[in-house]
């Protein structure tokens, strides 16, 4: 029981490993009543943090992190309806997501 507690807290930190995954997470928890977030509000948010890598983050963002966030269980992606929505694991992550959100102005201004 251990072993699969520390690979599921392994697993929170991997999806929390990068910053877009981060900010996509926590645009999640921000969401609507609902728990969902249109992708496309979340693609123009990565839009605006990527500056000059505009569309190498695009890429990144459709073909690496909402897969890998997928993956993990803490979204489903609707990529037909462009919505990403909690998924069956994200109750795991919340946490450490409300921690992130809560102290936002404490953290550096790259880390969110």
């Amino acid at each position: 029981m251990q072993t699969n507690a520390r690979t599921r807290l392994d697993e929170q930190f991997e999806a929390l490993a990068h910053v877009e995954r981060r900010r996509l997470l926590v645009a999640l928890f921000r969401g609507g009543p609902d728990g969902t977030v249109p992708s496309e509000r979340v693609v123009l948010e990565v839009e605006s943090w990527a500056g000059d890598r505009e569309a190498a983050s695009l890429v990144a963002l459709r073909h690496r992190h909402l897969p890998k966030l997928e993956d993990l269980g803490f979204i489903e992606w609707n990529q037909q309806d462009r919505l990403v929505t909690e998924g069956p694991q994200f109750g795991e992550v919340e946490p450490m997501l409300a921690l992130l959100d809560g102290n936002r102005d404490e953290l550096p201004p790259d880390w969110l």
